[in-house]
């Protein structure tokens, strides 16, 4: 906005009159403002509010900028231009001329504003006695409550009055009753505490609340991860599972396999022993022979009811490790356990 206003004045500069009629309206000005340091301060006011109602609030804003804030306002000493220091020094940067008088200016051609310090200084005089005076409104009417009732305990106004709202009751003027005003003043300055409270929570959430919205991003974030990693070790962990049982399971039939087969160790070893048994008479039986001077008849001896052995068994042909069905192979293989038997006697 300030570029478009640079530009605009600096594009031709034989439209802007020789002759600007700022300064006597400055001169008038000055005079008026001027009866402000002449008044008592309860009529400070009044002259602001006729001031700013006959356009006089020009003082304190920039007429470059348009800005009214508390910057500190220079006047140019040619034609009494009223701006900022920022936007005098932007003018004087860029080695301009003044909108006004058309002059080329430096630091040394400002003068300060002191009638719009006055202004501001006197204006911070009656917020502060503002703030110090009582303030309650009416219910009713919503109009400034000058008078109290004790009796309902609240504040009303004039109008009240009139309308005979409070007749009757025990009611005392604020401005007279010094501890209820006292108690009026305390109270706003306890809502005024609040209200500052209220608006720096209100900032302090405001300026963390981007904070949390980061915040609550980066957990979205970690959080889709970490199931993500869950999710990944539940997975392996119900495979490497799957193997455990599987190789539990391969090992269970296994080990049934091997118990079968110890089953039938055990039961081999059982017949091994009844035939150690048998064995055992058939060399007593064969010792007998010998001792009476009688030649060993295995077959007899095989084929007596003492001996428990059969020859078409298989257990038998797994312990002897012949086959009992070819005779010969077995009588030879009998004499020579016979013939090894017997020599332990000899």
């Amino acid at each position: 906005m300030i570029d478009e206003i640079y530009e605009r004045y600096l594009e031709d500069e034989d439209e802007m009159p020789s002759n600007v009629p700022y300064e006597e309206e400055f001169e008038e000005r000055e005079e008026s403002l001027l009866s402000l340091n002449k008044c008592k301060p309860e009529q400070h006011k009044e002259v602001v509010a006729i001031d700013i109602e006959n356009g006089e609030h020009e003082i304190l804003t920039c007429t470059i900028c348009l800005c009214d804030d508390s910057e500190i306002l220079m006047i140019c000493r040619f034609c009494g231009n009223n701006a900022c220091n920022s936007c005098w020094n932007r003018v004087i940067n860029q080695r301009s001329k003044c909108f006004f008088c058309r002059k080329r200016i430096n630091k040394r051609d400002l003068v300060r504003n002191l009638i719009a310090e006055r202004i501001r200084y006197q204006q911070r005089i009656l917020a502060s006695q503002n703030d110090n005076k009582p303030t309650k409104k009416c219910p009713e009417h919503d109009k400034p409550g000058r008078l109290f009732c004790e009796t309902c305990s609240c504040f009303f106004c004039f109008q009240c009055i009139k309308e005979s709202v409070h007749s009757g009751h025990k009611v005392c003027d604020i401005e007279e009753n010094p501890k209820i005003k006292n108690k009026i003043l305390e109270t706003n300055k306890y809502c005024n505490e609040l209200e500052k409270g209220r608006n720096l929570l209100l900032a302090s959430v405001k300026e963390h609340s981007e904070l949390i919205d980061i915040s609550q991003s980066d957990l979205d974030i970690y959080v889709a991860k970490l199931k993500d990693k869950i999710f990944k070790r539940i997975d392996e962990d119900t495979k490497n599972l799957r193997e455990i049982l599987l190789l539990e399971a391969s090992l269970n039939t296994q080990a049934k396999t091997e118990l079968d087969k110890f089953d039938d160790v055990v039961k081999d070893l059982e017949t091994l022993n009844l035939r150690t048994i048998d064995v055992e008479k058939l060399r007593t039986s064969i010792n007998k022979q010998v001792e009476n001077d009688q030649a060993p008849n295995v077959k007899a001896l095989i084929d007596t009811k003492d001996l428990e052995l059969c020859k078409n068994s298989i257990q038998e042909r797994y312990l002897l490790g012949c086959d009992s069905t070819n005779h010969t192979k077995f009588s030879e293989f009998m004499k020579k356990t016979l013939k090894e038997g017997t020599s332990q006697f000899v």
